[in-house]
């Protein structure tokens, strides 16, 4: 046969790892050949003595036929990387279609270099991109492939004595190669790079333009142990997790390596110190391997083989490394919960647009733990230990959390507590280290202590046990953050809401309803008698209206704005008049909306009420009667967006309104539909935070802001004018 004339390879330039080259020369190269150019005597063994030669050697006999060229050509395609890879194992929670991926993918390939996601000249990865479009591979389980190419900077020192760089440190970039793996069967996919100051890159471009949502994760130490089941360990290293070591060694951490390492003493001290956890470990004789070692880190879920394995075998070895992961998981999540989520501990969490600190990540873990508890329990709920709830109010500023203090009345059954002058929803502070409750738009009316008694509205004195009264709720970011991890853990999907009661976490199922939303205006009551929907109110009325809606307040300026059943029985007595709907201090929000529509409700709002406004009334669209709750809260001063989150009253309504859908879902209460009501504009954050956690209770929600307002005082000045 003839040498293949040109085509010889650069050093070192083929994958190929030297066992596969010398079986690629035997059966494509004539043994006489072969002798001959490499000084092969007769009578020596012809396959051991390959062995002696290097690379580059056994690369230029086997490259001079063309069936050895061409042999070695197809079997590059065996060693898509040019060196031993790391598998990094890495959580997905989504994945586009392998259509739309294809059509992305080939655009990207397309442009190459020019579509490249830029990180930087100071970085070790400048860029990533891609250069091939993604393909199926088909084997046992069909996988998607994604080629990627990155750029990493290699800096290097000048040696030659004639450059005028001579001795200076100089910069090249080198392209190298990456491969993705996924399958439709799996949570998982396995990224595999030869360096790992790629890896975060990577995941941040398919994040970016592949649509892929993806994290690194951490392995448990159970999983670590799954993971390398069979197998004979050789080095292994551990960490302290506990100041008070049992064991001889005061080290922060250790690693230790032998050839039989399983059968040391020190190992099997060392495995089993509690106050150890392993962090690492290579072993040999794995089952998964044919030949060569494993290293398994359980940081970022890496692991690596120093033998450079085919495609094929790396393929099989992925399928076996993510089944044995997620059969691990789905262990763990029903005994070590610790283990699972700190299997994703890499997955960030925010809350808004802030990203968790340590500490309250720490918080977030817990609740994400006995969410999870709960939904294995038959009672749907989880025991926390007081002192962390305790913790846990204190966070409640960083957490979205909203704390309250519920008030068990023998008279008046169980209410939340509430400020004497605003009705708002006391809230917590921390003064000397001791809890306390107080209203935050007026904390110097009173302050309530643990053990402290609380004045009922029917006149009875409640002992306050914090233990048993405190409330939590928690807050829309809060939820959505919780909905957001839940999605990315294994099978822990979750839709709805929680309470926690005492020290008792208690999920609250998403009851769905057909409409999520209604509007004033779509009710029989405000249409036939109100006209409401007919009112176009001038700029100039507006301003009108806004002057008066300043002094009609959720309770009226009689006795001090302090209500009661005879003081509001004397006003529904009462004549209202244009002058007295103008003037405002003797009138409550409560009052007004009742005579817009020829209804009497008053100003007097027990804390044991579901709600401040209750009335029935029909829904125009089906004829259908719907019994409305609506909360209220005097007007605010004017933001440039509306009303936010941080504004108090806001705050007020939220509690307010959770606490409703809570009874209304527990106890059953008879709603239908619950309102928030104050007469400013509110921002659409507001608007949405809402609605999202209507949909979660199921309860349908009604929003009452300025211009329903101007539209209910409009009514109620054209009804007293005509009277």
């Amino acid at each position: 046969m003839e040498a293949k004339q040109g085509k010889n390879m650069p050093i070192g330039g083929t994958p190929v790892p030297k066992r596969e080259i010398i079986e690629l020369v035997i059966r494509n190269t004539p043994g006489d050949q072969i002798r001959e150019m490499l000084k092969i005597q007769a009578e020596t063994d012809l396959r051991r003595r390959l062995d002696d030669f290097s690379k580059n050697q056994l690369v230029e006999v086997l490259q001079s036929t063309e069936n050895g060229y061409n042999a070695l050509e197809d079997t590059k395609a065996n060693y898509p990387l040019s060196s031993s890879p790391t598998l990094y194992l890495v959580s997905v929670n989504s994945w586009p279609d392998f259509q739309h991926l294809l059509e992305t993918t080939t655009k990207l390939a397309e442009q190459m270099q020019e579509a490249a996601v830029q990180f930087g000249l100071d970085r070790t990865v400048r860029s990533v991109y891609i250069i091939t479009p993604a393909r199926e591979v088909v084997t046992q389980i069909p996988f998607q492939e994604i080629p990627l190419v990155y750029e990493k900077k290699i800096e290097y020192v000048v040696s030659d004595p004639e450059s005028e760089d001579f001795g200076e440190v100089n910069v090249i970039y080198s392209l190298e190669k990456a491969i993705i793996w996924y399958s439709r069967e799996f949570r998982h996919a396995l990224l595999l790079c030869a360096d790992f100051q790629a890896v975060k890159p990577i995941l941040y471009y398919c994040r970016t333009l592949l649509d892929i949502s993806w994290q690194l994760p951490y392995l448990s130490e159970e999983m670590l142990d799954r993971l390398a089941e069979g197998a004979n360990p050789r080095t292994a290293s551990f960490s302290r997790i506990d100041d008070d070591s049992i064991g001889n060694f005061d080290a922060q951490s250790l690693t230790i390596s032998d050839p039989s390492l399983g059968e040391l003493r020190s190992y099997r001290s060392l495995s089993g110190d509690p106050s150890r956890q392993q962090t690492f470990g290579f072993y040999s004789s794995h089952p998964d391997l044919v030949q060569g070692g494993m290293g398994i880190s359980r940081q970022y879920g890496r692991i690596w083989t120093p033998t450079h394995l085919r495609k094929d075998s790396l393929l099989a070895l992925s399928i076996n490394l993510i089944q044995k992961t997620e059969q691990e998981l789905n262990r763990e999540a029903d005994i070590n919960p610790n283990g699972f989520i700190a299997y994703y501990r890499h997955v960030p969490v925010t809350l808004g647009r802030k990203k968790l600190r340590i500490q309250q990540r720490y918080y977030f873990e817990e609740l994400i733990k006995a969410i999870i508890g709960a939904r294995r329990s038959r009672s749907s709920e989880f025991q926390f230990d007081p002192v962390f709830v305790r913790n846990l109010v204190e966070q409640y500023h960083f957490l979205d959390i909203i704390p309250a203090l519920n008030i068990h009345c023998e008279n008046c059954g169980d209410n939340i507590a509430r400020c004497s002058i605003c009705n708002s929803p006391l809230t917590p502070i921390v003064v000397d280290h001791q809890l306390i409750f107080q209203c935050s738009t007026h904390p110097n009316e009173h302050q309530y202590q643990d053990n402290e008694l609380f004045p009922c509205d029917c006149g009875a004195n409640i002992e306050l046990t914090f233990s048993a009264d405190i409330r939590i709720l928690p807050g829309v970011q809060l939820l959505k953050a919780i909905h957001r991890f839940l999605g990315v853990l294994e099978n822990q999907q979750f839709d709805g809401s929680f309470i926690i009661i005492g020290h008792v976490l208690r999920l609250l199922p998403r009851n769905r309803v057909a409409i999520n939303e209604y509007h004033l205006s779509e009710f029989q009551m405000w249409q036939t008698r109100a006209h409401i929907h007919q009112r176009n109110i001038s700029d100039e009325r507006k301003n009108q209206y806004s002057q008066i809606l300043w002094r009609i307040k959720e309770k009226c300026a009689r006795n001090n704005r302090h209500s009661s059943n005879e003081i509001c029985s004397g006003c529904m007595r009462e004549v209202i008049t244009t002058a007295r709907i103008k003037a405002g201090n003797d009138l409550c929000l409560s009052r007004l909306f009742g005579y817009a529509v020829d209804e009497e409700f008053d100003g007097v709002h027990h804390g044991h009420e579901i709600a401040d406004i209750r009335y029935p009334d029909v829904w125009i669209n089906t004829g259908e009667e719907k019994r409305i709750g609506i909360h209220l809260k005097s007007r605010e001063r004017s933001k440039v967006r509306g009303l936010g989150r941080s504004v108090p009253s806001i705050k007020g309504l939220y509690t307010q309104y959770c606490h409703s859908a809570y009874l209304a879902t527990i106890q059953g209460a008879d709603l239908d539909i619950i309102g928030v009501s104050i007469p400013n504009t509110i921002n659409d954050e507001v608007r949405e935070d809402f609605q999202f956690v209507s949909g979660q209770f199921g309860y349908p929600l009604v929003i009452l802001d300025e211009e329903d307002w101007f539209r209910i005082i409009d009514a109620a000045i054209e009804k007293a004018t005509i009277e």
